[in-house]
C-alpha cells in the first residue's frame, strides 16, 4: 500500500541522495573554512589583543628601530616589527578587515620611509 504524498522509491533517481549530500558538504565548507584563521586568531598569533585600536602609527623604539605601535583604550600600547605588520596586511584583507589593513599599510609605509632617511 502506497502512502499519500510519497512517491515510490523506484521513481526517485538513485543519484539524488548523493547530490544532496555533496551539496550540503559544499555549503558547510563555504560557510566555515577550518583552515582560514579568524581575526581573533590572527591577532593572537601576532601578539595583539582582540580589542579596538585607537591608533596605529610608526614608532621608533629605544634602539632606534622603526616599529608599528598599536594604542588601545584599556591596555598599554604594543608594537611589532614592520616586516611582521606587513605580512599581516594581506591576511587582514582576506578576512574582510580592509580598514584595519589600510591603517596598518599606511603605518608600514611611513615607518619604511622614515627608516630610509
Amino acid at each position: 500500500m502506497e502512502r499519500m504524498g510519497c512517491a515510490p522509491a523506484m521513481d526517485r533517481p538513485s543519484s539524488a541522495l548523493g547530490y544532496e549530500e555533496n551539496r550540503a558538504v559544499n555549503l558547510t565548507e563555504s560557510v566555515h573554512d577550518p583552515l582560514k584563521p579568524t581575526l581573533s586568531a590572527l591577532l593572537f598569533q601576532n601578539g595583539l589583543p582582540d580589542l579596538p585600536t585607537l591608533l596605529i602609527e610608526p614608532h621608533r623604539n629605544h634602539a632606534g628601530a622603526w616599529r608599528i605601535k598599536f594604542s588601545y583604550e584599556t591596555v598599554e600600547p604594543l608594537s611589532m616589527a614592520v616586516d611582521q605588520a606587513s605580512t599581516m596586511i594581506p591576511q587582514l584583507h582576506e578576512l574582510g578587515e580592509a580598514e584595519l589593513a589600510d591603517e596598518m599599510d599606511i603605518a608600514v609605509k611611513s615607518a619604511t620611509r622614515y627608516a630610509s632617511m
